[in-house]
């Protein structure tokens, strides 16, 4: 295969940026692939997959406990919400002591995909494991929450 060619690279860190980039593009088409398997018309999107999950564990939160539990941006997580409320699968309502802020809470329709998520789960959790231990799952996930902890440290010290 052309990208285990070690001359195929100028460094450990441009090889390490390729297969980081490979994996989470070909992790998003599978994804997508299972999605759209399932015929949900455009109600779910691989962006709204761990929002769902973490409604379902506790709906109502506001987008910026939803991003701080996620650990994700908050546009980013405000820009998902949005998508999911024209998909009529998260409704937005006013916090009871504070209006300014608007609570998301997931409709009927969205805590009908919770069993979506966990069937496409198990599919791809199926085919890494044609190729992965659950050792090797495990320290992989191990390494890769390392990864995201050193990069999003921005003391350079």
């Amino acid at each position: 295969m052309p990208t285990d060619n070690p001359g195929l690279f100028q460094s450990e860190v441009e090889q390490l940026f390729h297969h980081l980039s490979r994996a989470h593009h070909l992790m998003l088409t599978t994804l997508q692939r299972e999605i759209e398997g399932l015929g949900v018309d455009g109600k779910l999107q691989p962006g709204m997959r761990p929002l769902i999950c973490t409604l379902v564990e506790e709906d109502g939160l506001s987008v910026s406990d939803l991003a701080k539990r996620l650990n994700m941006a908050k546009s980013s997580v405000t820009g998902a919400v949005k998508r999911m409320a024209s998909a009529g699968v998260v409704d937005l309502v006013p916090d009871d002591s504070d209006l300014r802020i608007r609570r998301v809470q997931l409709t009927a329709e969205g805590r009908a995909l919770k069993p979506l998520c966990l069937q496409i789960d198990e599919v791809i959790s199926k085919r890494l494991g044609t190729v992965f231990s659950e050792t090797e799952l495990s320290q992989l996930r191990e390494l890769l929450a390392r990864l995201i902890s050193v990069m999003g440290n921005r003391d350079d010290s």
